[in-house]
């Protein structure tokens, strides 16, 4: 599915846009929703852009984790731009 596709336009962008606008009073429940449609729109190209929005969701967790306890953003942001770089390869 690419962002111009009438699969996004018409049925993928609006279904989700009203479960977060329904779930706007609950900011963690929105952000639950917007990862499992981050997932459904990567898993739609194959399950190895699944596997990588899983891996790159744990590492930005614990990334956000780290920025946030130490402050020291050297190597953190090292690694941020690692993790950047292998979604950048893997969508484009």
């Amino acid at each position: 599915m690419v962002f111009s596709s009438e699969i996004f336009l018409f049925f993928f962008l609006p279904i989700t846009l009203i479960v977060y606008a329904f779930c706007s009073k609950s900011v963690r429940f929105g952000n639950y929703v917007l990862l499992v449609a981050s997932v459904i729109f990567y898993s739609w190209g194959g399950i190895s852009y699944c596997i990588l929005i899983f891996i790159s969701t744990i590492v930005n967790y614990v990334l956000g984790r780290l920025i946030e306890q130490n402050k020291t953003y050297g190597k953190i942001f090292l690694w941020g731009g690692g993790n950047l770089q292998c979604s950048n390869t893997w969508s484009f």
